[in-house]
């Protein structure tokens, strides 16, 4: 695996290098938090709810909401395109945006109810 410089860590090249030698091992599995929290959350604002996560990589995370409540409407917003290209293979029920947050989002009209945003690094 290659070290990847943190001082990019805003840059769309580190978190491609980080999904594209990472993925699958140390903190890019699935947290145990997430999955307790999600659901738990869900169950107290259910039903009709959209909700988007800010940073979800390909959308792992923000998936245990559809398993547990299929009719979400679910949003999953990353900045590497290489986390959202393989969130739209593996999770084609989530919407999914590859999208740089420290940029304003204008070409997204819907309305979300709950915003889900952890591990997420803004220098």
């Amino acid at each position: 695996m290659q070290k990847l410089n943190r001082e990019n860590v805003n840059t769309k090249e580190y978190w491609n290098g980080l999904y594209k030698d990472s993925f699958g091992g140390g903190w890019l599995q699935r947290s145990d938090f997430s999955q307790y929290l999600y659901p738990k959350i869900a169950e107290v604002y259910f039903p009709g709810l959209k909700i988007i996560e800010i940073g979800g990589g390909d959308g792992t995370d923000i998936n245990l909401l559809t398993n547990i409540f299929p009719v979400l409407e679910i949003w999953n917003l990353d900045l590497s395109d290489v986390a959202i290209n393989r969130g739209k293979g593996a999770y084609p029920h989530i919407t999914q945006v590859c999208h740089d947050i420290m940029k304003p989002v204008t070409d997204i009209k819907t309305k979300f109810n709950i915003l889900f945003c952890q591990e997420v690094v803004v220098k």
